[in-house]
Formats: C-alpha cells, structure tokens, sequence
C-alpha cells in the first residue's frame, strides 16, 4: 500500500489492526479501508524472486510455502517522516 493509505489503513503508531487483508468483514469494522484496497499492489512471487519495498509503504504478506524475509531499514527521509515510538526498533541508532 503506497504511503499515502495511512489513514484508510488505520495506522497506529507502526501497525494497523487490520490483519488479514483479503477479509470481506474487514470492511464492516475499518469501512475507509476500501479506499486503500483500490490502491494496493499485488505480487505473485516465485523462488528466487527478491522485493524492494520502498520507506514508509505499508505491506502484508501470505506465503504459499516456504519463505524467508529479510528486513533492512535505511532512514534517510527527514526525521519528521519517521514516528517517535519505534516498536520494532526499525530506526537507525545514533
């Protein structure tokens, strides 16, 4: 989801509570999440694929079968881009 979905989203500090994305009931308790659906990306990967996932654009993924995922951040937005309360430690260290 392109950043701009952050509050069809429900985004809370660094989450949302919007679990499983490809729930229809998800509508009945988060209606504005429509507006972000109509823009979300969807991806098919096969082994061997690799994602760069852009700063500050919201993801949710479902594995078919085995997986790895490695997570790298780079913090080279201006710091107002980046929330105060980092739950998962995400941010660089000064």
């Amino acid at each position: 989801f392109p950043p701009e979905c952050r509050k069809d989203l429900y985004i809370s500090g660094s989450s949302s509570p919007i679990i499983d994305v490809d729930d229809k009931k998800v509508l009945e308790a988060y209606p504005e999440y429509r507006n972000a659906r109509a823009k979300a990306l969807e991806i098919l990967m096969e082994p061997g694929d690799i994602l760069f996932i852009p700063a500050l654009w919201f993801h949710s993924v479902k594995s078919r079968g085995f997986s790895v995922a490695v997570n790298t951040f780079f913090r080279h937005l201006p710091s107002e881009y980046y929330e105060r309360k980092d739950v998962y430690g995400n941010k660089d260290l000064k």
